[in-house]
């Protein structure tokens, strides 16, 4: 009756469109904790691997927070805490310093990833298991928000599942504890249940897809041990960049001098996605400048100076 009616006063239905929950540039990898893997040593080996980049490793309690970020900064790492115990002053130090990219890890609570718009992330890690299963699809979507691949990383283990039941018992009302147990209950079966974990995350959310094929660990047959080995000088000859790398971080290095002096984020000159981009075409003049996807009128003639100064050196 309804499109008899839109029909006979000649208006247009509007058009539905319904979003996936499939992030297809996640790569999702999930471990069992207990084998003696995914100790800290383990994490600082991947965060070394990924130097210069910006990533978010997310444990469950205050104390564990602290812990590994001590860890890592005086393993050399540019790592800041973030939890609802630090005094605010502190935390906005420390989100601003992550969102200019002076810090390259957060080791947080889930206190940490509301109020961030920071595009780059390249790695989002639970050291423990999230409490539920939309706990974690949230906070696994701060990465890769350029579009760029990312790694999110799980680890878990049935002794996460009784953490959060300790925490848990401070609920009064009986029903909500009852459901905030079950949700935990089912973000352990999710990271045990084999297959592909993208489609199976989204089935979650009553949507259904084909194995994605690429973009988790038991499509590609690779593992977590894999990510946290040290890179090996004479593999990694192989493997051809598709930019440009020693030029793709001066553009960085710039970005972040222009995003210092105007007193924003750097994501806000030019996403990774863009310098990247940037980085493969070398364009030399605005016309190439403009060309690249990312750049518009507004940000050539912001930025484009100082960029094509920079392109021309090479």
């Amino acid at each position: 009756m309804a499109g008899d009616i839109i029909r006979q006063l000649g208006m247009v239905k509007p058009d539905g469109f319904k979003g996936s929950f499939f992030r297809s540039n996640l790569v999702l990898t999930a471990h069992k904790k207990g084998d003696g893997r995914g100790s800290r040593k383990d994490l600082l080996t991947y965060v070394r691997r990924r130097a210069g980049e910006s990533g978010i490793i997310y444990a469950l309690t205050r104390k564990n927070v602290e812990s590994l970020a001590e860890f890592l900064r005086g393993a050399g790492v540019r790592a800041v805490p973030y939890h609802a115990g630090l005094e605010d002053a502190v935390r906005a130090r420390h989100q601003d310093a992550f969102a200019r990219d002076e810090a390259d890890v957060v080791v947080a609570t889930i206190a940490f990833g509301m109020g961030i718009d920071k595009s780059n992330v390249r790695y989002v890690i639970h050291r423990e298991m999230p409490r539920s299963i939309e706990g974690y699809y949230q906070e696994i979507g701060r990465a890769g928000r350029d579009g760029l691949e990312s790694d999110c990383m799980l680890l878990y283990s049935w002794a996460d599942v009784l953490g959060h039941r300790r925490l848990q018992e401070g609920i009064e009302d009986l029903e909500l504890r009852r459901e905030a147990q079950r949700k935990s209950v089912a973000m352990y079966e999710l990271a045990e249940a084999p297959g592909c974990r993208q489609q199976r995350l989204v089935a979650h959310f009553d949507e259904t897809i084909p194995a994605c094929g690429a973009v988790c660990d038991f499509c590609r047959g690779t593992s977590f041990t894999d990510l946290v080995q040290p890179v090996q000088p004479a593999s990694a000859a192989h493997v051809a960049p598709t930019h440009d790398g020693e030029l793709f971080q001066r553009l960085r290095v710039l970005r972040r001098a222009l995003a210092d002096a105007e007193g924003v984020p750097a994501y806000i000159v030019f996403s990774d996605a863009v310098l990247a981009r940037m980085a493969a075409a070398c364009p030399t003049d605005e016309a190439g400048l403009l060309a690249v996807p990312g750049v518009g009128p507004a940000k050539l003639a912001r930025y484009g100076e100082a960029f094509l100064r920079a392109l021309r050196l090479g």
